[in-house]
């Protein structure tokens, strides 16, 4: 290969949760795999510092008739499992996102079907114990023929009590009762700390004339301010021109969820590329908490290799453009021996010293890998080459989280076993602050 730094991952056999997972584990590095029969994918990760665990949210399908289930394991420092466990069953359910509540306990959001082959989607939260214990649980949808799909959930506070949750997302609902929307529809659905829909005069969707999607709401004020919330996303939808292309955008949202949307938001990226959001991260700063953020997402041009697109925005609604290039500042492709890559799941996590770490799964031909990069605020790039993480058949990235000693925790899918029928197991990787798998 030319240049790149790749970890090849390779598993002969594997057993989950054991010694064995990695060559002599030790507190600064390992790597470790979770899961039962059939096959668990990752999608998201919370970290506890304060007693050093993780809470790995997943989905396990036993078989190809079985419906999903979730798939939720709590594990120590080391990569250790303290339990598992597994929710739904019944119908088709998709996490999606997990976060912390402010209560101790931890909301999960999913999109959930009749079954695996039923064509519509609804929302679905359920709040959990630390123990993972299923506490409450709610569902949202405008009609059983139309598809509501969360992207993310986020707990809100009223001063320092939990005051339920904002679910941002998108619905090929072609009206919320007042306006005809056309395309896909940004969505975000307030809840009650109960997870049942929040019966305050809250707008649900919220569209122009294409497709609009929101990715995340953030809370950066008390509810009694002015515009308490920031809501993040991508649109095609552009009035003034013929042949518009996706964006960025973000707008403020009022205490009861109306906001000025869209127009002057639109964060533009490189002409005739289309730029999708997938990461809303907040500064560490403990001077400016939920005041500046990264958006981190790609930008396509159709052909050839994706790059990671970054753009800075703070609270004030001031935007500032990071470098629209690819993180490495060279084509991913070039770094992987291929022509042409493309970009899924892309993560971003802050970093102690201000930079930020960002993953991302790269798409080439045959198969794909994990990618890690490093870039300051200002998107320059801090690593020569990104790091690359994967083996011989296809692995996943789904979340990223930096520690307070620059440590990186790094959560994805990895499939594993030999043959023509590999296994997909959740995986655990902790890295050094450079991205290796060594001290």
């Amino acid at each position: 290969m030319r240049g790149a730094i790749m970890l090849f991952l390779l598993v002969l056999g594997w057993g989950c949760d054991t010694a064995n997972n990695t060559p002599n584990p030790a507190e600064s590095f390992f790597l470790r795999y979770y899961g039962t029969d059939g096959d668990q994918e990752s999608v998201d990760m919370v970290a506890n510092e304060n007693d050093g665990t993780f809470l790995l949210l997943g989905n396990s399908k036993i078989n190809s008739s079985s419906n999903s289930q979730i798939y939720l394991v709590k594990v120590d420092a080391l990569g250790f499992m303290i339990w598992e466990k597994f929710y739904g069953g019944i119908a088709e359910d998709l996490a999606v996102d997990i976060e912390p509540i402010a209560n101790g306990n931890f909301v999960i959001l999913a999109n959930q079907k009749d079954n695996a082959s039923s064509l519509n989607t609804d929302i679905f939260l359920r709040s959990v114990s630390p123990e993972g214990v299923q506490l409450d649980s709610g569902a949202f949808s405008y009609s059983g023929s139309t598809n509501e799909v969360g992207a993310s959930v986020t707990p809100i506070l009223d001063g320092t009590t939990p005051a339920g949750f904002i679910v941002a997302g998108n619905t090929d609902s072609p009206s919320d009762g007042s306006i005809e929307l056309k395309g896909k529809t940004a969505l975000f659905v307030r809840f009650g700390i109960d997870c049942k829909k929040y019966q305050g005069a809250w707008t649900d969707v919220r569209g122009e004339d294409k497709d609009d999607y929101s990715t995340k709401v953030v809370q950066v004020g008390p509810l009694s301010s002015a515009d308490p919330f920031l809501i993040f996303g991508y649109t095609n939808s552009d009035l003034t021109n013929p042949a518009p292309t996706f964006n960025f955008w973000r707008s403020p949202l009022n205490s009861y969820g109306a906001g000025l949307f869209l127009v002057p938001g639109i964060v533009e990226g490189p002409p005739n590329t289309q730029e999708f959001l997938s990461s809303v991260t907040s500064t560490l700063d403990p001077a400016v908490p939920n005041k500046n953020f990264l958006l981190a997402g790609i930008s396509s041009s159709g052909a050839g290799t994706d790059k990671i697109f970054m753009a800075s925005i703070s609270e004030s609604r001031s935007i500032g453009l990071l470098k629209p290039q690819s993180i490495s500042g060279i084509d991913l492709g070039n770094v992987l021996e291929q022509d042409e890559a493309k970009f899924t799941h892309v993560s971003a996590s802050p970093a102690p010293d201000g930079s930020y770490v960002i993953t991302a799964t790269a798409h080439i031909t045959g198969h794909t890998d994990i990618v890690v990069a490093k870039a300051g605020v200002t998107g320059t790039p801090e690593w020569d080459l990104p790091i690359v993480l994967g083996g011989a058949n296809d692995d996943y990235s789904s979340a990223v989280h930096v520690l307070r000693d620059g440590r990186i925790m790094v959560f994805g899918t990895f499939q594993i076993g030999l043959g023509n029928d590999p296994q997909s197991k959740m995986a655990l990787m902790k890295l050094n602050s450079k991205g290796e798998l060594k001290d």
